[in-house]
């Protein structure tokens, strides 16, 4: 699957220009909270929405960068970029069902922000920091 996993080393030039390698299976390991070899913790690096798109975005700025214009992989991840907002309300209406239902559990880093994790607006939810059970991090 492309951009699933980072290029091959063996790509020295790809990685002399490109500062910032990132790769879907490495933001998945951050969203569940994989450090090294460790086990996951459930707790997200990505402490907001915009974090996380942030982190995305570089999948198509590097395809970019490297690949030249008019390429299949370009045309790609132009594809992939106009697309992204409407997977991100997908995502933020089935991380909130998921919070409604209990499955997603708030942590301190909310309550530290004067929420406690009990209500409050949607648009607010954004900026916490949540774990949840592997199942509902792999979804």
């Amino acid at each position: 699957m492309l951009f699933h996993n980072l290029p091959s080393r063996k790509l020295t030039d790809y990685y002399a220009l490109i500062k910032r390698p990132v790769s879907l299976k490495g933001i998945q390991k951050r969203v569940q909270g994989v450090h090294g070899r460790q086990e996951k913790t459930g707790i997200s690096d990505f402490k907001t929405w915009d974090a996380f798109a942030d982190e995305m975005s570089y999948i198509w700025r590097n395809a970019r960068e490297y690949n030249e214009d008019g390429s299949e992989i370009v045309a790609f991840v132009g594809q992939l970029e106009v697309r992204w907002p409407m997977m991100r309300k997908v995502m933020d209406v089935r991380l909130t069902k998921r919070w409604e239902q209990g499955l997603l559990h708030w942590t301190t880093g909310a309550r530290q922000k004067g929420r406690t994790g009990t209500g409050g607006a949607r648009s607010h939810r954004s900026d916490w920091t949540a774990t949840a059970d592997a199942q509902d991090v792999d979804a």
